[in-house]
């Protein structure tokens, strides 16, 4: 009997895919996981406002720079999208742990009859950390609330879609959706 290949959860990238949950690629190498960046786009999607805060180097103290983990004016959603924009859109919305890449094998689906959108949440503290989108601390322009996931996600929807969607979501958020 051979060993699946397909749903390997932190495994390795010798049995794996370099994909992991907790936040990203396992190595520097090359890995499947470079391709689904590519396929992928960033949208510029919701302000930054939280409690106002400007968001400072974790270890240094210091302002952070152009090319950092989060923007200091509007958000940075990585997305990924398939099947005609002409379509009825479907954004698919990961939970925790995750990322869109846990759609990977969905959206060649449904991009037969959907503009499918795949995005990773905003998000990098102790209990979240997905993917390419940016990462702000929190009380610097994001506050990890139920309240600003809702806004945040509103938002992204009206970058990518401005007609009638269908929401497709798993677990951890949820609530968020409903």
């Amino acid at each position: 009997m051979t060993k699946p290949t397909d749903y390997y959860i932190d495994a390795p990238v010798e049995v794996g895919d370099g994909f992991s949950f907790s936040g990203g690629k396992y190595s520097d190498g090359p890995s499947p996981l470079d391709e689904w960046f590519k396929q992928g786009k960033i949208v510029k999607a919701y302000a930054a406002f939280g409690s106002g805060e400007k968001a400072k180097d974790p270890i240094f103290g210091l302002a952070m720079g152009a090319d950092s983990q989060a923007s200091t004016d509007v958000f940075r959603w990585f997305c990924v999208e398939s099947g005609s924009a002409d379509n009825p859109s479907v954004i698919l919305i990961h939970g925790f742990p995750s990322q869109a890449y846990s759609y990977s094998k969905v959206l060649p689906i449904l991009s037969k009859d959907y503009h499918a959108i795949a995005f990773d949440w905003l998000g990098k503290n102790q209990d979240h950390k997905f993917g390419f989108s940016d990462k702000p601390q929190p009380k610097c322009g994001f506050d990890y609330t139920t309240n600003e996931f809702v806004a945040s996600l509103e938002s992204f929807i009206h970058e990518v879609s401005g007609n009638k969607v269908t929401l497709v979501v798993q677990g951890y958020f949820a609530p968020v959706v409903v």
